[in-house]
């Protein structure tokens, strides 16, 4: 019986990696002018199957930080689990409301100033946060958006995300455009 868990848990982690290059390869295509949040919340319920976090609460969080009202784009990956938990949207406008709630923030602010605020609140807890595409490289996010033409594709802090007590598979790590 062992042996037989042992052979599914691999078939199990080999379909999810399978999901998430197919994600990579097909999804990268971005309207040049728009975001389309809508693939980047299939990349959040990616990610998060392979981080691993110390401690998880009852329902898995996902803080949305943006000016914009966009938490609706998230829909999309509303109803499932991530880590047999229930997935939850907030959206999060002030400081206050990133007070242990979450295990995931999504931040897609306009205000260089806001952002750092909002990683500041973050410091030291371990909540995996996920930065857009508009900031600069190493903008202390733990994995954040890029763009490379018309493809999206993500960078990893491995050494941020080890700090908050969160670690990345070496799944994720591989597919990663740069890990530093």
């Amino acid at each position: 019986m062992f042996i037989f868990h042992h052979y599914q848990s691999r078939v199990v982690n080999h379909f999810a990696v399978l999901v998430l290059l197919i994600l990579c390869l097909f999804c990268q295509r971005v309207v040049a002018q728009d975001n389309n949040y809508q693939i980047k919340a299939a990349y959040l319920y990616q990610f998060s199957n392979f981080v691993k976090w110390q401690v998880l609460k009852d329902e898995f969080v996902i803080g949305i930080v943006s000016d914009a009202d966009i938490i609706g784009e998230f829909e999309v990956i509303e109803g499932k689990k991530i880590k047999g938990k229930p997935v939850r949207f907030i959206a999060i406008h002030q400081l206050e409301q990133l007070d242990d709630c979450c295990s995931l923030v999504f931040v897609a602010i306009d205000k260089k100033a806001q952002l750092h605020s909002f990683l500041a609140k973050l410091r030291n807890k371990p909540v995996l946060t996920v930065l857009d595409h508009q900031y600069p490289k190493n903008s202390n996010g733990m994995i954040q958006f890029v763009r490379s033409g018309t493809k999206l594709k993500f960078t990893v802090n491995n050494t941020l995300a080890k700090n908050h007590g969160i670690n990345f598979s070496a799944f994720l790590l591989q597919v990663a455009k740069d890990v530093y």
